[in-house]
């Protein structure tokens, strides 16, 4: 094992991206808040998030069993990936990436590509049913527990998908009611609590927030 300094995944990528090492809160912390949003998965459910080079060259270090290894060249064909997301307009072909990611045991639901795919299919969705609203809760759901871990706070950011999230849960909320599948006082109570987190939701978009 290395005895070298290590340095988080995310400054060492700034640096070599962008050429500049980033002193910033979250780059300082290599768990990035808890979210781990840069890092790979190890087996031992740690996570690759801190870089350590040797003579030879340079390992992802795990945060819990320390095993040293070297998966650059999947980090770089991340580059890829993030490009074909960005250029997707087709939301079943998004969604089977998604379950693609999911499936291979380097990534977790935190990761910064799959939070990128999440936000481009909320971006494109033409809802046109039922389940495209089932979808939209839960993918705006996804990137909301994300967007609280690396921008806590009040932003506006966090306002649009809450309110995309919430305008979901409404009108799912309206289509189990008309088939009777929650009676009344269930509906009237969580529609309350759904208006609440709206009117929330219009303020943080307001322009008094960054």
């Amino acid at each position: 094992m290395s005895t070298q300094p290590k340095i988080s995944l995310l400054r060492r990528k700034l640096k070599e991206e962008w050429l500049f090492d980033c002193q910033c809160v979250r780059c300082l912390d290599s768990t990035e808040f808890g979210s781990y949003f840069s890092s790979l998965k190890c087996d031992c459910k740690g996570f690759f998030c801190k870089v350590v080079k040797d003579d030879i060259k340079e390992k992802l270090v795990c945060s819990n069993c320390h095993l040293e290894k070297d998966l650059f060249s999947q980090l770089k064909s991340e580059t890829d990936i993030l490009q074909t997301i960005q250029n997707l307009n087709d939301e079943v072909k998004l969604l089977e990436l998604e379950e693609t990611l999911l499936k291979n045991k380097n990534y977790h639901k935190n990761h910064y590509l799959l939070f990128a795919l999440r936000r481009r299919y909320l971006d494109i969705v033409d809802i046109k049913s039922v389940d495209d609203l089932r979808k939209v809760s839960r993918l705006s759901k996804h990137v909301i527990d994300v967007l609280q871990l690396i921008e806590p706070g009040c932003t506006k950011i966090f306002g649009r998908y809450l309110s995309l999230m919430l305008e979901s849960e409404m009108r799912l909320l309206t289509d189990a009611k008309k088939s009777n599948r929650i009676d009344e006082n269930e509906f009237r109570l969580r529609m309350k609590q759904v208006i609440q987190g709206r009117l929330k939701a219009v303020k943080l978009q307001s322009n008094f927030v960054k």
